[in-house]
C-alpha cells in the first residue's frame, strides 16, 4: 500500500512540478520565527544564505507575517526580548 501511495505521489510530482513551482523568485516572502527556537542569531544574520529543508508557512505580506507569526520572546541564554522576521527569496 505504501509503495502504491508513494508511486502516485512521485508521478504527480513529475507531472505537475513545473506548473506548481514558485516562479516569482525576485519577490520575497516573509516568515516569523519564535526566538526560543533559535540556537544562535549568527545563523540568521542579514544577508545570510540558508536552507529550510521542510515546508514552512510564509506570506508575501510583510505586515501579516510580522503581526501574526513573529512572536515576542527571549533568545535562550540571553535577556534580549526580540521579534524575528525573516525576509526570504526563494529559488527553484
Amino acid at each position: 500500500m505504501i509503495k502504491t501511495y508513494l508511486g502516485l505521489c512521485l508521478n504527480g510530482l513529475k507531472t505537475y512540478a513545473t506548473d506548481l513551482s514558485y516562479k516569482n523568485v525576485s519577490t520575497p516572502v516573509y516568515r516569523g520565527l519564535k526566538p526560543e527556537a533559535i540556537d544562535s542569531l549568527k545563523d540568521y544574520e542579514l544577508g545570510s544564505i540558508g536552507l529550510w529543508p521542510q515546508f514552512s508557512s510564509t506570506s508575501r505580506n510583510r505586515d501579516i507575517s510580522y503581526s501574526d507569526f513573529a512572536r515576542i520572546g527571549v533568545i535562550p541564554g540571553t535577556n534580549h526580548k526580540v521579534r524575528i522576521l525573516c525576509k526570504i527569496y526563494l529559488t527553484c
